[in-house]
């Protein structure tokens, strides 16, 4: 008998660009389901797509910070802490 995996759904998010118009609390609870959703449960892996959904300025900026230092977010708690005080 062969043990199923747990299904996942793929779901889309909207790109986080760091303008006005752009809501990050909006964002945060898109990622967040989006997450949960894709069964995303390592640290490293939850901040890389995070960032995969970085576009604009806010992508500049979380490159900017990682060229510095790699592991600039080490968990998605960090990575979205980070966000909140730019």
């Amino acid at each position: 008998m062969h043990s199923r995996r747990p299904e996942t759904l793929k779901i889309d998010i909207s790109k986080y660009r760091g303008v006005e118009e752009d809501s990050l609390l909006r964002w945060f609870v898109e990622l967040d389901e989006a997450i949960r959703a894709r069964r995303i449960d390592d640290g490293e892996m939850q901040v890389a797509f995070a960032q995969s959904n970085l576009a604009g300025r806010a992508k500049t900026w979380a490159l900017g910070l990682k060229l510095h230092d790699p592991y600039a977010f080490g968990s998605l708690e960090v990575f979205t802490a980070a966000q909140t005080n730019v």
